[in-house]
């Protein structure tokens, strides 16, 4: 009686280990986004030269999936277990200016010539974006970060003022923005060059509510940002944010 007693209390375990353990899906996911981040700076810097910093910019840009990509979705030992890249193109354009000029001369001293940021690059652009899905808890965490395009798609290289060129920033750390050293928070719509990638996101999702049969389900996100980073320019660089998409799942 206790050795019976004893293999159904293991085989309970077993059953309740394999019950917990991984049960995914495979899925097809497409994404569709629209995004827009400005940025904006007016202020002076110095102590006996006193220079003026003015400057402002739009990036702004659809993104969709080039195809449907295979992500697979489920749970995993009671949590949420989600991995998956689409790779997907981003279509728009970047608008920018800077200039730093004299706002009040040292006596005595040659003031530096005014200097304009070059925007040989602004106007129309598209490139790639890998949009990467991964769970953590009870969450989808969603990045975008700007993937190479083919040659023949790539467009003409070239500068736009915006902040990570570093130039009127006293540091690219865009923590105060929503950007985090984690490769799955990153936000690259800050912090890559010319904001050619996606705000960092995410959206909570429980296993049960990821699409069962063929059937189709959407999932839909809207994020902003609004924030400040320190300058060399007295009031800082004021960027806004926003990033509105959706996410399409079918069973497969």
């Amino acid at each position: 009686m206790r050795r019976f007693l004893l293999c159904g209390a293991l085989g309970g375990t077993l059953l309740s280990a394999f019950a917990s353990a991984a049960v995914a899906g495979s899925y097809r996911a497409s994404f569709s986004a629209d995004q827009e981040v400005s940025w904006s700076v007016d202020g002076t810097r110095g102590s006996c030269e006193i220079r003026r910093g003015t400057g402002s910019g739009t990036v702004k840009f659809h993104v969709a999936s080039s195809r449907a990509a295979p992500v697979t979705a489920g749970r995993s030992g009671g949590r949420l277990s989600f991995v998956g890249s689409v790779p997907s193109v981003g279509e728009g354009t970047i608008a920018g200016a800077f200039t730093d000029a004299l706002e009040t001369p040292c006596e005595g001293q040659e003031p530096e010539p005014s200097r304009t940021e070059p925007s040989d690059g602004c106007g129309a652009t598209k490139f790639g974006v890998r949009v990467d899905f991964t769970a953590k808890g009870a969450f989808v965490y969603v990045t975008g970060p700007e993937t190479p395009l083919a040659p023949s798609l790539a467009q003409i290289g070239g500068e736009c003022p915006f902040p990570t060129s570093g130039t009127f920033l006293d540091s690219t750390d865009f923590a105060p923005c929503g950007d985090a050293p984690e490769v799955f928070k990153r936000s690259w719509g800050v912090a890559s060059a010319n904001g050619q990638g996606l705000l960092a996101s995410r959206f909570h999702l429980a296993p049960k509510q990821l699409p069962k049969g063929k059937r189709k389900r959407r999932y839909s996100k809207r994020t902003t940002i609004d924030c400040t980073m320190a300058s060399s320019y007295t009031g800082g660089v004021h960027i806004t944010g926003t990033l509105q998409y959706t996410l399409t799942l079918k069973r497969l």
